[in-house]
């Protein structure tokens, strides 16, 4: 055997290879794995550490222990396990031999262990966490399970995802603070930099969950989560966290939960609201953003989303809300580069707003506005456009609405102090704007003016495309037209350049 495949980090690299991400059969690959760690004692520890890099569920962990689990099935139709006995030494130390490879878990509902036998597993006799090397953890919070998390991060996890699920015997509004061993005891508390549970129970006193380290948090908050936090009246801190995601099923006041966090190293706010839940009100959207001025540094804070996933008439105005420069004022002080709103709300933003938006944000790199539900309004005039790309020199991709009406005769472009219009865009999406034949001609010259990378095709160019508007009666009518604009645009480049 050559020498260079006594080198564990080469043979984790030629292994990794077997057990690429997303592979369709990775089944096969895993076969593979088990077979090259059988092979010689020099591939059997890199070849395991790639196998148990990452698991989809606990099931692996029941397989180790052949005569400890019995295996049924669960009423959801998958396997599920538990243990005929309390695991001895030996058994908690064979199951360690692979958790400690372990880099990525998920711990999702339904949960393939019982409670009791999860409880076994994840609460030994010393104070050592189960996974001790793990990065990246999706959980389940449901029925009892929420403690069992203290047992089973290490302050090396960087990812964590926290989900509320509600099975046949619990809900989510009712589990958080119920009693665990003789103590009734509150969902979080703030412990050093980390959170803090304190479950007593056979094992151990107390427990704390460790996040200092963390970078990425995603939740889906509820009423109880929001209450407890809020009722503490502490700051629970996370300064390492770089992006916060928040899934929001049903409206609860997050705002409350918000400004009990400190996040000094916080980049983006990624917020969304599921198909299921209502459009967030306005009042919601205001004290949300009002929350984060308090939460987030504008040193560091770069970007921000707020989006809806709902499948409605992209014709019918559902809250008959309008999104104006006022709910968006709140940001001002943070000076985004990054902007997504995608609201069920009808878009009413003047030019003057856009300059004010160019003054509050003027590094701004994105502004993408109700991509999928349309401005269902008239959007900013050509003139407007040309003024804002003037003012934001960074900008790269937008998604606005464009009005047009009237527009038949292009009157140049005004630069502000000598500035040329900028010249790199990567994407530019009009989203529902509505053009009249005879504007077709002047808004060609505008295009052809601002947007020279027409000459080498219009596939960074988009209009109409949204699933949410692609049922308005008029779409392949207006969308025609914005072809024939950046159509002609082309041609008008080219004849320049001759």
């Amino acid at each position: 055997m050559h020498r260079a495949f006594f080198l564990e980090e080469i043979l984790r690299v030629i292994f990794g290879c077997c057990y690429p991400e997303r592979q369709p059969n990775r089944g096969y690959a895993a076969a593979d794995l088990v077979a090259l760690a059988g092979t010689c004692r020099f591939f059997k520890e890199p070849a395991l550490d790639v196998l148990w890099t990452e698991l989809k569920d606990e099931a692996p962990l029941a397989r180790c222990l052949p005569g400890v689990c019995v295996s049924s099935s669960s009423e959801l139709g998958c396997q599920s396990y538990r243990f005929k006995r309390r695991l001895n030494e030996t058994e908690r130390e064979t199951v360690k031999s692979y958790t400690r490879r372990i880099r990525v878990l998920s711990i999702v509902y339904p949960c393939r262990f019982d409670l009791e036998s999860l409880e076994d597993l994840c609460l030994p006799s010393n104070t050592d966490p189960l996974f001790t090397n793990i990065r990246k953890l999706w959980y389940s919070i449901v029925d009892q399970n929420l403690p069992f998390i203290h047992h089973i991060v290490s302050p090396q996890l960087k990812n964590l995802n926290l989900t509320f699920a509600v099975s046949d015997t619990s809900s989510c509004e009712s589990f958080p603070g119920r009693n665990y061993g003789s103590t009734h005891s509150p969902l979080v508390e703030p412990s050093g930099g980390g959170l803090q549970h304190p479950y007593l129970g056979r094992r151990r006193a107390s427990s704390s969950l460790q996040l200092a380290g963390l970078t990425v948090l995603s939740f889906t908050p509820t009423r109880e989560l929001t209450n407890q936090v809020a009722s503490s009246n502490q700051l629970l801190v996370f300064p390492a966290l770089q992006r916060l995601s928040v899934h929001i099923e049903r409206i609860v006041p997050i705002s409350e939960l918000l400004i009990h966090l400190r996040l000094p190293a916080i980049i983006s706010v990624y917020t969304t609201f599921s198909a299921q839940s209502e459009s967030p009100l306005r009042k919601f959207i205001r004290s949300f953003l009002m929350a984060l001025r308090k939460v987030c540094t504008s040193q560091t804070t770069k970007s921000l989303t707020i989006s809806h996933f709902a499948y409605l008439d992209p014709l019918v105005q559902s809250l008959g809300y309008v999104l104006t420069l006022e709910d968006i004022h709140p940001f001002s002080a943070l000076n985004f580069t990054r902007i997504i709103f995608d609201l069920d709300w009808t878009v009413n933003l003047s030019d003057n707003d856009f300059l004010q938006i160019a003054s509050m944000c003027p590094r701004l790199v994105s502004l993408v506005i109700n991509e999928n539900h349309g401005w269902r309004a008239t959007g900013i005039t050509p003139a407007g456009l040309a003024q804002f790309l003037q003012r934001c020199s960074f900008l790269e991709m937008f998604f606005i609405a464009l009005d047009t009406r009237g527009y038949t005769s292009f009157a140049g472009i005004q630069t502000r102090d000598g500035a040329s219009p900028m010249r790199r865009y990567t994407l530019v999406n009009i989203v529902d704007s509505i053009i009249e034949a005879e504007s077709i001609p002047a808004l060609a010259d505008f295009f052809a003016e601002n947007f020279p990378q027409l000459a080498r095709g219009s596939h960074f160019f988009r209009s109409w495309e949204s699933f949410m508007i692609r049922d308005h009666p008029d779409r392949e009518v207006y969308m025609k037209r914005w072809q024939d604009v950046c159509a002609l645009a082309k041609q008008k480049l080219l004849e320049r350049s001759q």
